[in-house]
């Protein structure tokens, strides 16, 4: 039971995800019956519950058996860690791919140029990154994008009587400089989703962010192995990874939705934007939900409709322009459309407490990214930290406190690389920082701060003391 709302085992005709209207009035006495199939699309301007939307989907479709990867571009999904028991990373703190171990470089140029931004890489500028991955692997017999980075830097040093190489090398730097994190240089990650799993990006750039979606979805696209199970993969704001209609590319939001079939990928998009979305995408949604629709898509919308039902241009106008939130048109592949006021099984957590959740992290991010930069952009190598960490007493301390020992160790290790000291450790966990709470490490009941199990192992790693202190 969510939100006062009973959800029954599926049934053959699926499941119940709200009451039909007409007009304005919801008839309560009947139910709309959803029953999943690739691929679902979601439209809607802000603010009108598309989130809220993909949110409940979830909740229908891990009800159906299926496992859940979401892509959650502003971190708007941090509720679902309680309503699904989802497992929540922290992508460029504690969850990370070294890309160029699992992709060659020219997988990792087509990420970087399938992205609204419309990063540019010329053949100057490919044939300048290939010939440094060259190099990395010649040199250290395999490559990341750090390494390739200080390659890059160290061949302009050597090629400076050439501006027009120069100029190249410099250009390929750029291009590289917002993926110098640990979210594309460690490995913290799995493709074996089970459950319900949130990758929350909402520390990276816009640019870090596009790159890491095409990424993953590529990584899916080529080694995802179903072994009889479903996973269905949420891509919200889906235009930043879209290269839109007439471009001369394929993206790999189009490949996926082309060729998932096949491997039981089910992908719900998000964007505000479908008219802008390549026809490849839009074409194979077998769903879609059209919430109050932008200014921009509201033909797109209104055409959709009026297919299926034959009104009249000025009702369809009249009915999208009135959507209030909650309500939408279903529209299902070939079957037609129906207006439904949606079942809400729950809400999802203020954008405003969201964002602070993460301020600091996003600006530790920032720095991170700048200094690694600073430090690959000179000719000496750079120095690999070193991370001790004493196994037998993580073992000892995890099960004395009835914890994973293998998740405290990451928590351990991301403690040390990021150079806690023991005093501020101490003062952040009797305080009540978000930042540990963000890592489960602390939570607050009635006005005070309570260590969380994994909270003492960590403490009592340290020698700490585990006392909290009120807020």
């Amino acid at each position: 039971i969510v939100g006062n709302v009973v959800l029954p085992e599926p049934e053959e005709k699926g499941v119940p995800i709200g009451y039909p209207m007409v007009g304005f009035k919801v008839d309560y006495g009947r139910r709309v019956f959803f029953k999943p199939s690739p691929h679902i699309l979601v439209v809607g301007k802000s603010g009108v519950g598309k989130s809220v939307l993909l949110a409940n989907l979830c909740y229908v479709l891990r009800k159906l058996g299926y496992d859940i990867l979401v892509l959650d571009w502003h971190g708007e999904f941090y509720s679902l860690k309680y309503v699904l028991d989802a497992k929540w990373y922290l992508v460029g703190y504690n969850y990370g791919i070294n890309v160029l171990q699992y992709l060659d470089i020219s997988e990792l140029i087509m990420a970087m140029t399938m992205t609204k931004e419309e990063v540019y890489v010329s053949s100057m500028v490919r044939e300048q990154l290939i010939s440094a991955y060259s190099e990395c692997v010649k040199k250290y017999g395999y490559c990341t994008v750090e390494l390739l980075y200080r390659e890059l830097s160290q061949m302009m040093s050597r090629v400076s009587g050439r501006p027009d190489i120069v100029s190249g090398i410099d250009a390929a730097r750029r291009r590289l400089e917002d993926l110098l994190g640990p979210e594309f240089n460690e490995d913290k990650f799995e493709l074996d989703f089970r459950g319900v799993t949130i990758l929350d990006l909402s520390i990276l750039s816009d640019y870090a962010k596009s790159v890491f979606v095409n990424l993953m979805l590529l990584l899916l696209y080529l080694y995802y192995i179903r072994r009889g199970r479903r996973l269905a993969v949420v891509v919200d704001e889906a235009g930043n990874v879209s290269k839109g209609r007439g471009a001369r590319h394929t993206s790999i939001l189009a490949r996926v939705a082309d060729q998932g079939r096949k491997y039981s990928l089910l992908l719900i998009i998000a964007d505000q934007q479908p008219q802008s979305l390549e026809e490849s995408v839009t074409g194979n949604v077998s769903h879609i939900f059209i919430l109050n629709p932008t200014t921009e898509s509201h033909k797109w919308c209104s055409e959709l409709v009026g297919y299926y039902t034959k009104w009249s241009r000025e009702r369809i106008d009249f009915e999208l322009e009135n959507l209030r939130v909650g309500e939408c048109f279903l529209v299902s592949k070939p079957g037609g459309v129906v207006k439904v006021r949606l079942l809400k099984r729950f809400e999802l957590a203020d954008a405003s407490e969201v964002r602070a959740r993460v301020e600091k992290l996003k600006m530790w991010h920032r720095m991170y990214v700048l200094k690694r930069r600073d430090e690959l952009r000179g000719e000496a190598p750079v120095a690999q930290k070193k991370i001790k960490i004493d196994k037998a007493l993580v073992f000892t301390v995890a099960e004395k406190h009835k914890v994973k020992a293998h998740r405290l160790e990451a928590i351990l290790v991301s403690l040390v690389k990021r150079g806690i000291d023991l005093e501020k450790l101490e003062e952040m966990a009797k305080k009540g920082d978000n930042f540990l709470a963000s890592l489960g490490l602390i939570r607050f009941r009635k006005g005070r701060v309570e260590l969380k199990r994994l909270g003492k192992a960590v403490l009592e790693y340290f020698r700490l003391s585990s006392s909290t202190s009120s807020t």
